[in-house]
């Protein structure tokens, strides 16, 4: 946009990588000049928070990851005794199980003894990485996601504003 408003230069590539140069002359746009400038303005601060906002949203997976890729192993674990034994159960059946009636089952019960009561393979590890990433997960929320989404719905607001004129 030239500085008094009056033409927009607007540069296009093409799929073939080919560019061409529009020119765009018109009495509406030095009219709403504040307008334009509040608008490109706008979005570039609302292009800024959505990838903020991406970024986290990756770092929270990978946090969740880390989590799931902990229970699997234990779950892996659960079931190879239960086909060492020839059951077929699931861990999340065998843990209800367990605590509705207050006793595991055979094969719950040597998967206690065998994987959770050893202290490098046990609960406390698996029970460190869920409570690190659940605390990591909270500070990354609480401080960064929704601090930007709360910018990002005041820049769609004021967004929304800017399309009633």
């Amino acid at each position: 946009m030239t500085d008094d408003g009056r033409m927009l230069f607007i540069l296009v590539t093409g799929d073939d990588g080919s560019t061409v140069l529009l020119q765009c002359e018109h009495p509406y746009l030095f009219a709403e000049q504040k307008t334009l400038k509040s608008l490109s303005r706008l979005l570039g601060k609302i292009d800024y928070l959505a990838s903020y906002v991406a970024l986290y949203i990756d770092i929270l997976a990978r946090e969740c990851e880390i989590v799931t890729n902990t229970t699997k192993q234990q779950t892996k674990a659960f079931h190879n005794i239960a086909e060492d034994h020839n059951v077929s159960t699931s861990f999340g059946f065998e843990l209800l199980n367990m605590l509705l009636l207050g006793l595991p089952s055979e094969t719950f019960e040597q998967y206690i003894a065998q994987r959770l009561r050893t202290t490098q393979q046990g609960l406390k590890p698996w029970q460190k990485t869920v409570d690190s990433a659940q605390a990591n997960i909270e500070k990354i929320i609480d401080a960064q996601v929704f601090p930007a989404l709360e910018q990002l719905m005041r820049c769609l607001m004021s967004l929304q504003a800017l399309t009633e004129w």
